[in-house]
């Protein structure tokens, strides 16, 4: 497994109950490593059990194949429902096709009680998570 703590770098703020993920992923993953990260993060999640959660993805460049984003979204969604998480702020990825498979697993998670919106900056996605304001569209 070519999984490293460069892979996934965690920081959790007990204090404003703030998770952050740094994802840096290759193009060339394996599948079965990104799934591998998925399953730490999902350790994680349960852990910390976050109200808020930072998701930059800013080095990420892993574009999730289609079977792979419907098992992320039957391995997460159960997490963040359990521990009520209330706000997601991602910071994007500037690939492209990485960018719009996030998307597509991260949209389905949204609901009333759980607000997901998307940056290219990881402060002001830090402030909309503190100040409960949704910023100005970048």
């Amino acid at each position: 497994m070519n999984i490293n703590k460069t892979n996934l770098k965690v920081y959790f703020e007990d204090e404003r109950s703030i998770l952050t993920t740094i994802w840096n992923t290759s193009e060339d993953m394996h599948e079965s490593d990104y799934r591998s990260l998925i399953e730490k993060y999902c350790d994680y999640l349960d852990a910390y059990q976050p109200a808020n959660v930072l998701i930059d993805l800013n080095n990420s460049k892993f574009a999730i194949a289609v079977d792979t984003q419907e098992w992320v979204k039957t391995k997460i969604a159960p997490y963040y429902k359990k521990h009520q998480t209330r706000k997601i702020a991602i910071v994007v990825s500037d690939d492209f096709i990485a960018q719009l498979s996030y998307e597509q697993i991260t949209r389905e998670f949204e609901s009333k009680e759980l607000l997901i919106e998307f940056f290219t900056d990881v402060d002001l996605a830090t402030t909309w998570l503190i100040a409960g304001k949704k910023p100005k569209r970048e």
